[in-house]
């Protein structure tokens, strides 16, 4: 029998555990804003591609097309827009560098635990740029990291035009001015009087943007959305050498549903303010406050106490030591915490950010 190391792996999410930024929501603002858009606008454009990659991912629509997609593949999607509006690189790093939203403590908290013995591995949707700079910041290797990779090569080597950008301009101005598109979040199905609005997005992206020289972004980034996180965890208990039951998740969102599937009833899954269509069913604790240093009290009653016992400490709630409250999800309180959750998703992260999954 293999003999166990001396602590856990903990593996955090960035955007929700660790930042309060969503990154590509917030450089795609400032870009749109660039041209003219309303902040208010920016954000509507952004937030229909959001709930529509949703649609794309959690219901596998575009499997003919792109096998690989799942939910948090927004990224794939905003970037040819984002190239072809003239975007550099290096301008993408700074701006992400020079607004990363740290949650309180998280800085302290990572060093705390390596230092404790604890292996820490970050698995992320967010774009190579941001999460290198986050890493950075709090002295946590870049290698330990998982996230969609920019290949600079890639993103420089593709042509752009006048005509093509004004083009993509266009289509992003008339999707500011769409409400979100409505579907049923058990089968997928389109409302029908929002039938014409998904079509005409699916048929923009999918058949025109995905076709042009910078659609090769679109099929050539490979983000690191729901399916590919579960990708990354198994990966990761391999390089650890440790069993699941030795693995503790902390998330937030719909992109953490296949990692909260792999782990159930073996793995510990805490969930950060988290919101999502049955990411928070198939959690184990969901922390519902403002303070990164719940991970650490969590983490260190499943490194003495292993799953059950960090349930048991939690349940069925309890105020956290430094602010917030620990609760032990059940079949009865999930709707009621998630409610909860998503209102102090607001609050923390801003009403934008908050709203999306």
């Amino acid at each position: 029998m293999k003999q166990e190391k001396s602590r856990p792996v903990v593996v955090l999410d960035n955007e929700g555990p660790c930042t309060k930024n969503d990154n590509a929501f917030e450089l795609f603002v400032a870009i749109l804003m660039l041209f003219g858009f309303s902040e208010k606008a920016a954000a509507a454009t952004f937030r229909n591609l959001s709930v529509i990659d949703d649609i794309w991912g959690d219901f596998k629509k575009m499997a003919r097309l792109d096998p690989t997609y799942s939910a948090g593949h927004t990224l794939k999607v905003i970037l040819p827009f984002i190239r072809a509006l003239g975007t550099k690189l290096e301008w993408l790093y700074e701006f992400s560098k020079s607004n990363i939203l740290v949650v309180p403590k998280i800085d302290l908290v990572i060093p705390d635990l390596q230092n404790r013995g604890y292996e820490i591995f970050q698995i992320s949707t967010s774009y190579s740029f941001f999460i290198e700079a986050f890493c950075d910041l709090v002295g946590l290797d870049f290698q330990q990291a998982y996230c969609t990779r920019i290949d600079p090569k890639l993103y420089n080597g593709v042509s752009t035009t006048t005509r093509q950008k004004n083009k993509l301009l266009k289509f992003l101005e008339e999707l500011s001015q769409m409400p979100p598109v409505k579907y049923d979040h058990l089968t997928g199905e389109i409302a029908e009087n929002h039938q014409k609005n998904y079509d005409r997005i699916t048929g923009f992206i999918w058949y025109t943007v995905r076709n042009m020289e910078v659609g090769r972004l679109m099929k050539e980034v490979h983000p690191v959305g729901q399916f590919q996180k579960y990708e990354a965890l198994k990966d990761i208990a391999e390089i650890a050498d440790q069993p699941l039951r030795r693995i503790m998740y902390v998330g937030d969102s719909q992109t953490d549903v296949e990692v909260a599937r792999y782990l159930l009833n073996k793995g510990l899954v805490m969930m950060f303010n988290g919101k999502g269509h049955q990411v928070c069913e198939l959690s184990d604790i969901m922390y519902i406050g403002q303070d990164a240093r719940a991970i650490t009290e969590v983490a260190d009653v499943f490194d003495k106490s292993g799953r059950e016992g960090a349930i048991s400490f939690c349940a069925p709630s309890r105020q956290a030591h430094f602010g917030g409250k620990l609760h032990v999800v059940t079949s009865e309180n999930v709707k009621r915490l998630e409610a909860r959750s998503e209102n102090m998703r607001k609050k923390f992260r801003g009403v934008h950010i908050g709203s999306l999954t």
